[in-house]
């Protein structure tokens, strides 16, 4: 119970439920964040993600500065991001494709790379992987092609439309060693 000055001789001004905590927690952004770390479930990431944009549209309201929003953003998006790396690796394992040892890095282009995203817009990405041994270029580009291809689908889950000009991991122009 809330009083108007926190003793129980003032006037009530209202009532705060477990229920009410719980839920504003869960539109934390380190809430969210620790909740996508956790789950490998794409529908439950998307309504995450969703749950983002709406605490994006009141910080909004609230006027909340701008760089604080960006980078709430690019947190948000960074952690889903990385979620549907490791899923779409696990994916491929799964199928008996795997990795030809080789690192790689996933590069974000755009308002995301940048930094500045807070709508969820189309996807501006790349994948650069480590030089392959002579001999097993194609088996690096088939590999991360589809790495790519699959982390891009899973981001479309997400709500993140294509790219238009197809400068998305998918594309082989953006897929390189």
């Amino acid at each position: 119970v809330v009083t108007e000055n926190g003793t129980a001789q003032s006037p009530v001004l209202g009532v705060i439920s477990e229920r009410d905590i719980l839920l504003m927690q869960g539109n934390n952004p380190a809430i969210l964040v620790k909740r996508i770390m956790k789950t490998r479930d794409l529908q439950e990431l998307a309504d995450i993600r969703d749950r983002a944009g709406d605490l994006v549209h009141n910080y909004l309201k609230q006027e909340i500065s701008m760089p604080f929003v960006a980078g709430m953003v690019t947190e948000i998006n960074d952690a889903l991001i990385r979620q549907a790396i490791e899923i779409s690796q696990g994916k491929l394992a799964a199928e008996g494709i795997t990795n030809p040892g080789l690192s790689f890095a996933w590069l974000s282009l755009g308002s995301e790379g940048r930094g500045e995203q807070l709508l969820r817009t189309d996807q501006d990405n790349a994948l650069l992987y480590e030089d392959p041994a002579p001999g097993q270029e194609e088996v690096a580009r088939k590999y991360f092609l589809r790495l790519g291809e699959e982390i891009n689908d899973i981001l479309a889950v997400f709500g993140f439309a294509e790219c238009p000009a197809e400068v998305m991991a998918r594309n082989p122009k953006w897929n390189l060693p």
